[in-house]
């Protein structure tokens, strides 16, 4: 399974303004993003326009709630040490401003996350 982030955090389904972002959407939306979290790939647009979309689509305190965790769902097993750098990299390479709480998501509180 993949990522992140990011990224960080992308490719976010159409939904009502009341719905919240689900793990299914964030997970489609960072899957592109999967190699170069691992160390196995370079940046790629489609990485970057996943991104892109999830921030656009996460306007609401509950969607960035939701995807704080599912972020963590889908991060934790398989990417504990997770650098910081990496998810610099992604915030740099597709030129997005990332709210502070991505850079140390496997420590954050989602519940806390406005």
């Amino acid at each position: 399974m993949a990522l992140l982030m990011l990224a960080l955090l992308l490719a976010a389904e159409l939904r009502s303004s009341s719905a919240v972002i689900t793990c299914p959407t964030v997970r489609e939306s960072v899957q592109p993003c999967v190699h170069f979290v691992k160390g196995n790939g370079y940046l790629t647009s489609q990485c970057c326009d996943g991104v892109k979309r999830l921030i656009a689509a996460a306007k609401a305190s509950s969607d960035r709630k939701s995807v704080c965790s599912s972020l963590q769902e889908i991060l934790t097993p398989k990417f504990r040490g997770l650098q910081p750098g990496v998810i610099n990299g992604i915030a740099k390479g597709c030129h997005v401003q990332l709210p502070n709480w991505v850079y140390s998501i496997m420590n954050t509180d989602c519940s806390k996350v406005n």
